[in-house]
């Protein structure tokens, strides 16, 4: 890292500050704690990362395009481990079909349909969105596993 820099990017802008920023963020991760998981404050508020107040202050636009975008990223990343050359040879519709059960499953529970992996494995994509309405997801996600399961079966190009 650089003069100024920590793990969330250089504060403040103004290089002169930079000591004085990394000071202040020193300070505050001491005084309020890092962590990845969110949890309850002394005053029973949902606070995350350090100190951040999300039942009062919540998330800015840039900040949910921010966690959007890393959690899209995963999601295709969870995609590419788990069903490698048929993910990669999938046409865009089913593979954003597929990217959205593992945006909403993770990659343990994605990998819990072994049977779908199987048919999609093989190339039979109608099997494949069988196996995904065949399961508890489907029911716990409502139309949203209808319209998956019909992205898996579709050889339209996205619009």
């Amino acid at each position: 890292m650089t003069q100024g820099e920590n793990r969330m990017g250089s504060f403040p802008d103004n290089p002169r500050d930079a000591e004085s920023g990394a000071d202040f963020t020193r300070l505050i991760t001491r005084h309020e704690g890092w962590r990845s998981h969110p949890y309850r404050d002394g005053v029973g508020k949902i606070t995350i990362g350090v100190g951040r107040n999300l039942s009062d202050r919540g998330l800015a636009e840039d900040e949910i395009l921010l966690l959007l975008e890393n959690d899209m990223t995963l999601a295709q990343q969870i995609c590419e481990a788990q069903y490698g050359a048929a993910f990669a040879r999938a046409g865009r519709r089913r593979q954003l079909a597929l990217m959205s059960m593992a945006f909403n499953l993770g990659a343990p529970r994605l990998g819990g349909f072994r049977r779908m992996r199987a048919a999609i494995q093989s190339g039979d994509w109608h099997q494949a969105a069988r196996e995904a309405l065949d399961s508890r997801w489907a029911s716990q996600v409502g139309t949203r596993a209808g319209e998956i399961a019909d992205m898996l079966c579709s050889t339209k190009p996205m619009p």
